[in-house]
């Protein structure tokens, strides 16, 4: 598989909230750039958690991920203002971005994704991985011969 080093393209600004006709107005030069400095930001949260890069597939997570973090400095730039009253859409989806790099730096969140190397994250969009631990058998037994199911219902060992 080829290697993915751009999480998102110009298409993908439009859907955090960048309209086409801003992006037309922006010299294709900067769209680029904004693409690759998102890309590598994520890179470095992916490289804290242990993935191999460059990466052979990501899943739409990475890709909406990295779109807000293009978008909201190529608007910052253009002279959007995020302080703004219902100017806020880009600057909460990008605090979101970053929030969530952090949860998979820290292994709380799986991007979906491919590392070629077999480290890969959960099919889901970042779902965060569930744990079950269990302490006894708390009465019940799949096995009726057993001693535990000789016990009451919740009588542990």
């Amino acid at each position: 598989m080829a290697a993915v080093t751009e999480y998102c393209t110009v298409a993908d600004l439009e859907t955090v909230g960048l309209p086409k006709q801003f992006l037309d107005g922006v010299e294709p030069d900067r769209i680029t750039d904004a693409i690759k400095q998102a890309s590598a930001k994520i890179d470095s949260y992916l490289r804290a958690r242990g993935y191999t890069l460059p990466l052979t597939r990501v899943g739409r997570d990475i890709n909406d991920v990295c779109a807000a973090l293009a978008a909201y400095p190529l608007a910052v730039g253009a002279g959007f203002n995020p302080a703004a009253q219902g100017d806020d859409n880009l600057r909460l989806r990008y605090e979101d971005a970053e929030r969530w790099l952090r949860e998979v730096a820290a292994g709380r969140v799986h991007p979906d994704l491919d590392d070629g190397a077999g480290l890969t994250g959960n099919t889901g969009a970042g779902a965060i991985g569930a744990r079950i631990a269990m302490a006894s058998s708390r009465g019940w037994s799949k096995d009726r011969n057993d001693t535990a199911a000789k016990r009451g219902a919740f009588q542990g060992d």
